[in-house]
Formats: structure tokens, C-alpha cells, sequence
């Protein structure tokens, strides 16, 4: 487990804490469902549900990753924030069309999940996100995007129904499970019942491998939301940076902070040093796959299970020996961003100095913790894609104890 999985919450999802008892539970629970009969007009099936659908959904592609988006009102393309987090731009491909380069991202609202693009100029059908009334248990449903590999972005399909619906309590979201086939890239796309309504976006998958899609009147709540301004504090990846040394105060050995290198056109060397005792120093590339790291951060990973979670070192990169001056020296790849994680594999607050020969941007530095108050108010907070942790603080009084309850609409949460 290399340097980034040591963070204390866990990031790309939003955030709620609280004290000693005060209420805020999370997590996925079942919720009456729908009893309406509501008819929509008829039955249309999936080759129809395809030819409605097939220029009205997109491919979004960044510096790591792809996923889908829906063409909705006004020219503005709606998908899932994990797919374009951390970028402000993402190119956008429709089927049969090319490629709409550096569209940029209007916001995000890390709690939903939801982020939109745009607006976009072009002649496809807009199609409205409604809410899934009249959608009974049991009523058939389809997923279109553009999962796998997209080589040559082609939409496709997939088939299922309505198992239940799902409700994140304490954070007012609601999500429609369904055993629709949801993979890589299918992020973002339209869930669309058998009338051709998209009533969803999906993003997300349980541990059952059911598909769980934010409904269409949450999402179209958290679209306004953004469009008004009104999104998640959401800091972006910097397109140019400007330092070359910063100073940091760990918490311990498992506390990082992380310098981010912009993307340039050309392959460049940088050179690290690091001022405190027993230094880690890992470069990633932005999918947070290790390029480099020195010889007590490649230790700490196999410590922690490895690339492949057994300590094994397979197409694990060799740690980097350092020069005569205890510096390091790293590749940086022409056309692509870098992130660089410095702590130190010491178990107190240690003071830490960075200087690197080439400039970054701080994206995780030393945190401001948030005040909580025991019974009071729950905090709230949201984990981007370059962020490390979320820090609140309690005072206390010896023999004092503590309950704890962390919760997220979207993922999993570690505390210590």
C-alpha cells in the first residue's frame, strides 16, 4: 500500500462527523417504494431506448480515466464528479462525432456525486432528467454509456430491472438499485426506464454488484445547484505551478502531503530533497499508480501488502537511490501530471522541508481542522481527488470518552 492509501478519511466522497451521540447516520438503507401508477405513454424497449438515447450520451475522457455524460437542458452535459475530479476540463465525444477537446467543468457537488460540463454547441437531442415517478419495483430499466474499452466510442446498452430503492440517510440522497451490468466508464451515463425516460445517473456499484444510480430529481436538484454556483469548495488540479520549496508539520508517520507537477510537453527530470528523519518521497502518476519512490516508501508498501495486496513486488517500480547530497531523482513523462507524497516514517510531529528543481503546486497541505463540538451539530465536509484528510478538533478533559460516528453518502470512511 503505497503513500496515498494512508490517508485518514477516504477521499472523493463527501463528509459528515459527529460527537458524542449527536445524530447524522449514513450509508445506504432500503426506503418505501414507489406505489404510483402514474403511465408515462407506452413501453418502448431497448432497441428504441438505444435510438433515443445513442446521440443524447457522451464520452468524457481526462488524463486518467473515462466515463459517460447525458446532454440535458441548455447544452450542458451532466456525469458523475469522480469522473472529471481533478480536471477542469475534460474532452467530450459523441457517437460518430469528433472529438470536443478542453470542455470545461462548470462545478461539482462532491455529496451527489453529480458534475456538469459545458455548455456544449451541437445538434444533438437534449433530453430532460426526470424524477422516477410511476417507476414500481420490478419495472425494467437500461444503462447507456460508454463502458469498456472505447477505442472507437461507440454508446451500448445494457438491460435490467428495479430491485428496490435506496436512500443515503442524513444526506437526503436517494439511489435506485438495479441489476443493470454497471462497468469502468459506465460512470455518469443515463439510467433510462422502458418508456425512455433517463430518471438516473449512474456511478456507483455495492458490494452485491448491483448498480446504484442517483435518482433524476436529486440529480437535477444538485445540477441547479451548480449552475447557480452553489457546488462543493471544490479545488481543481493547477495548470501551472510556481514554488520550489515549502515546509510542512507532520502528524506521523502515517500523515503526507502531496506537491502536484502540471503537465508539460516535454520529459523533465526533478530532483527532490527532503529536510527531516527518515524521509518517504513516492512520485505517482494521476491514477495514483507509483512511477518512483525512494527506499523506506518502497519498504512501507510491501509492509502494507504490495501492488497486489500479498507483499509481493510484482511490476512494483525499484526504489531510487539517492545522490551524494541524500537527494532524488525523478522522470516526469512529456504530456502528463504528476503527484509527489512526502511524510516521514516517523511516529510524533516532525517538521518537514521540500525543495524540488522543478515547480509544483501544494494541492494537500498542512489541514485547518474544523471545530467539533461534543452533542452539537454534526460537521460536514467533502474529500476531492487531491485532497488528504479532513480534520476536525474536540477539547477534552481527562477521562473523557468519545463516540465517534463518521458517515458518507458515497464510499466507505476510515478515522483515527
Amino acid at each position: 500500500m503505497h503513500l496515498r492509501r494512508l490517508s485518514c478519511l477516504v477521499a472523493s466522497a463527501a463528509l459528515l462527523a459527529s460527537g458524542c451521540g449527536a445524530s447524522g447516520d449514513g450509508g445506504s438503507e432500503s426506503s418505501p417504494k414507489s406505489t404510483s401508477t402514474e403511465e408515462t405513454g407506452p413501453a418502448i424497449g431497448g432497441k428504441a431506448v438505444l435510438s433515443k438515447l445513442r446521440g443524447s450520451v457522451a464520452l468524457i475522457d481526462t488524463p486518467i480515466g473515462s466515463g459517460s455524460a447525458v446532454l440535458t437542458d441548455d447544452g450542458y452535459l451532466v456525469t458523475n464528479a469522480h469522473v472529471v475530479d481533478p480536471f477542469d476540463v475534460a474532452d467530450v465525444t459523441f457517437d460518430g462525432d469528433d472529438p470536443m477537446l478542453d470542455v470545461d467543468v462548470v462545478g461539482v457537488d462532491l455529496a451527489a456525486d453529480i458534475a456538469v460540463l459545458g455548455p456544449v454547441e451541437t445538434d444533438h437531442d437534449q433530453v430532460p432528467i426526470e424524477d422516477s415517478d410511476g417507476l414500481d419495483q420490478g419495472s425494467d430499466l437500461f444503462l447507456v454509456g460508454f463502458p469498456g474499452d472505447q477505442q472507437d466510442p461507440e454508446v451500448t446498452i445494457t438491460t435490467g430491472v428495479l430491485s428496490r430503492r435506496r436512500e443515503a440517510k442524513g444526506w437526503g440522497l436517494h439511489f435506485l438499485q438495479s441489476d443493470t451490468k454497471i462497468a469502468p466508464g459506465q460512470s455518469g451515463g443515463a439510467l433510462v426506464d422502458d418508456r425512455g425516460r433517463v430518471i438516473g445517473i449512474s456511478g456507483l456499484s455495492d458490494e452485491d454488484d448491483y448498480a446504484l444510480s442517483l435518482s433524476g430529481g436529486d440529480v437535477v436538484d444538485a445540477v441547479d445547484r451548480i449552475i447557480a454556483g452553489k457546488g462543493s469548495d471544490w479545488r481543481p488540479a493547477p495548470r501551472d505551478a510556481k514554488e520550489r520549496s515549502a515546509s510542512f508539520r507532520m502528524a506521523g508517520s502515517s500523515d503526507y502531503r502531496i506537491l502536484y507537477f502540471p503537465a508539460s510537453d516535454d520529459a523533465r527530470r526533478v530532483t527532490v530533497g527532503l529536510d527531516a528523519p527518515r524521509p518517504l518521497v513516492e512520485l505517482d502518476d494521476v491514477g495514483l499508480y507509483p512511477l518512483a519512490w525512494n527506499e523506506a516508501a518502497y519498504e512501507r508498501n510491501l509492509s502494507d501488502g504490495g501492488a497486489t495486496g500479498d507483499g509481493s513486488e510484482e511490476d512494483l517500480p525499484e526504489p531510487t537511490e539517492p545522490d551524494p547530497d541524500g537527494r532524488w531523482t525523478f522522470e516526469l513523462e512529456a504530456g502528463y501530471p504528476a503527484m509527489l507524497y512526502v511524510g516521514t516514517d516517523v511516529d510524533e510531529e516532525t517538521p518537514l522541508k521540500v525543495t524540488t528543481t522543478q515547480p509544483f503546486a501544494v494541492v494537500a497541505g498542512d489541514p485547518e481542522p474544523t471545530p467539533l463540538e461534543a452533542g452539537g451539530d454534526p460537521v460536514e465536509g467533502a474529500l476531492g481527488y487531491l485532497d488528504s484528510v479532513s480534520v476536525s478538533e474536540i477539547d477534552l478533559e481527562e477521562g473523557d470518552r468519545v463516540d465517534i460516528l463518521a458517515s458518507s453518502a458515497i464510499g466507505d470512511v476510515a478515522f483515527t
